[in-house]
């Protein structure tokens, strides 16, 4: 379903939000004009400023530097700033800023019916489509929470799946789809940072799993299901998306900085040299004289993390006979964590995501 305009060929500002960073890219259609990023600092204390106060102000350092960037390029000669202005802002969101939810909503007629767009978003914009997780419905009653984005990923006509299904004749409707919610205040302080900042007219906002399911999917079109996990510093968000349209969401605390805090832990080391520690491991490029020990250490901690991984994989039904596409996201070592979700004797490819995959998806979403 559309939720988004083609990114045509007015600059736009793309905000990738995580909770360890913000990064803002100038795009121009598909093409990357240029990017700005900043690191988030961890609260060590009470008196510190809070993730969500810290990820506001990186967000208004990046949308200021990249207008100031705009208008330094715009003045000068280069071919690519003949736009007057930031034509609009995506907002990319990434846990813990909002919390996605699949469901399902079906209808019947009296009579073979053609289905349209028209219908199938009318069911989306239904009653019976409001989120429906105990931890959204009285946060959504009562205005904490709002959507910010549906994405329909099955629709099924007589009780069968079927990609063109627009002008098709059925009785019975159902329809797949993700709804993701976010903070009501969190979303107006960024329109408020974006607007202010750019003066763009439309300020848009999308889940960053859905991004990478939608770039998996033009990846490897064919693959029976699309898993895409999404490491953050505290976190690991992950979804899983057949053919059919069974959607499955999980997600465990356990990131980056945790697993480098529980090597500190286990090494009595500082937290930075249990960073080092881990770069090392993920490069390879230990010690011999001390890579034995704390190699076993790393390896029994990246363990615990790829157990919830293959338990999710389990859940989901992944199946180990056909092909499966497996993409991973990760602001460090993702060439480490694909190595540890990799599946013995299966036809799963497993791929970590080296490039700005964000522009190419919000342009597909039509």
């Amino acid at each position: 379903m559309a939720t988004s305009r083609k990114l045509g060929s007015s600059p736009v500002l793309i905000l990738d939000i995580q909770s360890s960073s913000v990064r803002g890219s100038l795009v121009a259609g598909k093409k990357i004009l240029f990017e700005i990023g900043i690191e988030i600092p961890n609260r060590v204390t009470k008196s510190s400023k809070s993730l969500t106060e810290n990820t506001l102000e990186a967000t208004k350092i990046i949308v200021e530097g990249i207008l100031k960037e705009f208008i330094l390029r715009r003045e000068g000669a280069d071919k690519n700033y003949k736009s007057a202005k930031i034509s609009a802002v995506h907002c990319v969101i990434s846990s813990p800023w909002l919390i996605s939810q699949a469901q399902i909503v079906s209808t019947s007629f009296a009579k073979e019916t053609k289905i349209t767009e028209k219908i199938v978003r009318s069911m989306l914009e239904n009653e019976k489509a409001k989120p429906t997780l105990h931890i959204t419905e009285e946060a959504h009653r009562n205005g904490q929470l709002k959507v910010i984005e549906r994405k329909v990923f099955s629709v099924l006509l007589n009780g069968y799946p079927t990609e063109n299904w627009k002008g098709k004749l059925a009785k019975t409707l159902d329809v797949s789809f993700v709804v993701s919610s976010a903070s009501s205040q969190f979303i107006s302080q960024l329109e408020e940072i974006c607007q202010n900042v750019t003066s763009a007219k439309q300020v848009k906002f999308h889940s960053s799993l859905i991004l990478h399911y939608i770039s998996s999917t033009e990846l490897v079109p064919s693959a029976s299901a699309h898993v895409c996990v999404h490491i953050h510093n505290e976190i690991t968000d992950m979804i899983s998306i057949n053919k059919s349209g069974n959607i499955y969401f999980a997600s465990y605390p356990v990131g980056l900085r945790t697993i480098a805090e529980r090597i500190s832990v286990a090494m009595g080391i500082k937290q930075h040299t249990a960073e080092s520690m881990l770069a090392l491991y993920a490069d390879m490029h230990m010690d011999p004289a001390h890579s034995r020990n704390s190699g076993v250490i790393v390896e029994r901690i990246l363990r615990g993390w790829a157990h919830e991984y293959h338990e999710f994989l389990k859940l989901a039904g992944i199946p180990h006979n056909l092909p499966v596409h497996i993409f991973v996201s990760s602001e460090k070592y993702s060439k480490l964590f694909a190595r540890l979700m990799r599946i013995p004797s299966s036809k799963a490819k497993v791929e970590p995501i080296s490039e700005n995959i964000y522009p190419e998806a919000i342009n597909s979403l039509a």
